[in-house]
């Protein structure tokens, strides 16, 4: 499985610019992979500003919640513990396990259903391969 996956300001933006995802609430609809991610606000560490990296926090991804309850203030893009201020990159987080089937932006009209009274031993073309094709372009 997966770890978890973070998504800057950026690149959702470029996205929805691209007309490639849907960002409502806390769910991330990317079309291409038929796919939504719910996100939680996150931080990627890339700089050290001042103090020691008593966390170990350098070049890591944290949630915003992770990093406040360690005890960290979060304030556009940097967070600061005790002594301890880091520069960050805002964005949001995703846990693979949290990636769901995407709805339909359009619902599938259902297809009409054979007359009961019909006996058929094929498809409309009657062949065995269109048999096969048939029922493949009707199920897929």
């Amino acid at each position: 499985m997966a770890g978890p996956l973070f998504f800057t300001h950026a690149m959702i933006e470029q996205w929805i610019d691209d007309g490639e995802v849907l960002f409502e609430d806390d769910m991330l609809t990317i079309f291409e992979q038929n796919t939504s991610y719910k996100l939680a606000p996150a931080v990627r560490v890339t700089q050290l500003l001042s103090g020691d990296d008593l966390h170990g926090w350098m070049g890591c991804v944290l949630s915003v919640e992770e990093a406040q309850s360690a005890g960290a203030e979060h304030f556009q893009g940097s967070l600061i513990i005790g002594d301890t201020a880091y520069q960050c990159e805002e964005g949001f987080l995703g846990a693979a396990k949290s990636v769901v089937p995407a709805t339909p932006v359009a619902p599938v009209s259902p297809q009409p259903a054979a007359p009961a009274d019909v006996t058929k031993t094929g498809s409309s073309f009657g062949e065995p391969e269109d048999m096969l094709a048939d029922f493949l372009l009707k199920h897929l």
